[in-house]
């Protein structure tokens, strides 16, 4: 799971019990003021691929985030410039090829070509933006 102040949250699911739908649910990370939860997803792979908004896209090994309990406030994902954030995540196992979506176009680049940085890295260029274009998302194509 990852916030809008760019923490990544490790945790098993098991820890998230079955509730009806009229219920408030769980905590799954501690936000602070004005955070929001941007991204969650299955971990299904080795690999993390994380991208900011301004285009800087770098692959991360699972084994650089432990797992945490539930409602943990996460650990820094990147070590983005201060008016860049990370703005969506992926995980996978083999290389396949992964699509980086902005605001105005989509490329397509193999997982292979994204460097391998560690969890405090910033990551290198990974799409070149036109100005007040941003990336919105990544998929694997």
């Amino acid at each position: 799971m990852l916030s809008s102040s760019g923490k990544f949250i490790v945790f098993d699911g098991s820890e998230v019990s079955d509730t009806g739908r009229n219920t408030a649910g769980v905590r799954a990370i501690k936000l602070k003021d004005g955070e929001s939860v941007i991204s969650a997803a299955k971990i299904m792979g080795d690999n993390l691929v994380t991208v900011t908004e301004y285009g800087m896209v770098k692959k991360t090994s699972m084994s650089e985030f432990n797992t945490q309990g539930r409602g943990g406030t996460g650990v820094s994902i990147s070590g983005v410039s201060t008016n860049d954030r990370v703005v969506d995540f992926l995980t996978f196992r083999e290389d396949c090829d992964i699509m980086i979506i902005s605001s105005k176009k989509n490329i397509k680049i193999p997982s292979a070509q994204i460097s391998t940085q560690s969890r405090t890295g910033k990551g290198s260029k990974g799409i070149t933006l036109d100005e007040k274009e941003k990336v919105k998302s990544i998929v694997k194509a």
